[in-house]
């Protein structure tokens, strides 16, 4: 999902509920029900701020040359170009019911 498309949900769900409605996270476990969360935060991650960092940390405390580190880095994680939202789960509140399950699809 991109940003775009999340707000413009959100905006349908403000405009016919109003704007104090409170957002939870869905997650399915592998297990027989998924189960609702609190949402603690949402932050924006930039890769090239990621990759610099990760370099960083492997030149000084993994005492790697600058060359070797930015082949780690390459081979170690997935690499994006564009910057990536995540939504941070805080604590699992319930169980999910048949009708939510049913409205999300699961």
């Amino acid at each position: 999902m991109k940003i775009r498309n999340l707000i413009e949900q959100l905006e349908g769900i403000a405009r016919q509920h109003g704007d104090d409605v409170d957002i939870r996270l869905a997650i399915k476990p592998n297990w027989p029900s998924p189960i609702e969360h609190s949402i603690e935060r949402v932050v924006c991650i930039d890769p090239e701020t990621v990759k610099e960092n990760f370099i960083n940390e492997l030149i000084k405390e993994g005492g790697m040359t600058f060359a070797e580190a930015t082949e780690a880095y390459g081979n170690v994680l997935l690499q994006t170009e564009e910057p990536i939202v995540y939504i941070a789960e805080d604590q699992a509140i319930r169980y999910l019911d048949s009708v939510t399950r049913g409205a999300i699809g699961w």
